[in-house]
């Protein structure tokens, strides 16, 4: 069962009781699992999500979890959140949110040992490198 329109769904809410101004929530679309506790969970979907809102003119309100997933989608304005209520203060003008800006690593990469570095042995690098090359099983005694 999919949970990721909860943030929508209560900011839906709370505009229709006057909680949250209905022209702040015009142009946005919202994604994110809550909590019992108000925490906006990360979800899945995230990217296609954000593909179809910059196709549609609109920024996009995600938990942070998935603030880097949702800057994929080039051009769009993210808004990453980590509680309803932090939402609910961007949208009343309370506290704004700046646009979340993407560091550009979706995962972090890990730094794996280089051929370069090793010293001598140019037979083996060379053994290593054509059954690379041609995608060749290598087994090494």
């Amino acid at each position: 069962m999919s949970w990721r329109f909860d943030l929508a769904i209560a900011l839906g809410i709370l505009s229709a009781s006057v909680q949250v101004p209905t022209l702040t929530l015009d142009d946005v679309e919202c994604l994110g699992e809550l909590a019992l506790s108000g925490a906006v969970r990360a979800v899945r979907g995230v990217l296609p999500a954000a593909l179809a809102a910059r196709k549609a003119g609109r920024s996009l309100v995600v938990p942070r979890a998935n603030a880097e997933e949702a800057c994929l989608a080039s051009g769009l304005k993210v808004i990453a959140v980590d509680h309803l209520l932090e939402a609910v203060a961007h949208f009343n003008g309370h506290t704004p949110i700046e646009p979340y800006v993407s560091n550009g690593l979706l995962y972090a990469s890990k730094p794996y040992p280089d051929l370069n570095e090793v010293q001598g042995q140019l037979a083996a690098k060379r053994a290593l490198l054509i059954a690379a090359a041609g995608a060749h099983n290598l087994f090494m005694l």
